[in-house]
């Protein structure tokens, strides 16, 4: 639930009696996405330092004010009215 409260993906839960050979294959796989979403996402930091240039009112004093999920919905919205 906290997942979807934030806007991220759903983790399905891990199958206890799975094969060795779809264990290992499922662990690849979630590596390889891990390491994909890095080189495609940007840091924190990066997204706080974007947040305060916004002009929005939130500077370096009070973003910490705001929670890690509002950082996402803000950023959202920001590049949908810039695309618009």
């Amino acid at each position: 639930m906290l997942r979807a409260a934030i806007g991220e993906k759903d983790a399905k839960p891990p199958v206890p009696n799975e094969h060795p050979k779809v264990k290992k294959m499922k662990a690849k796989a979630r590596y390889r996405d891990r390491v994909k979403a890095k080189q495609d996402g940007i840091t924190l930091g990066t997204s706080l330092t974007a947040i305060c240039c916004m002009g929005i009112g939130i500077n370096p004093l009070n973003i910490r004010e705001i929670s890690y999920c509002a950082i996402g919905y803000l950023t959202r919205m920001y590049q949908d009215k810039e695309k618009y």
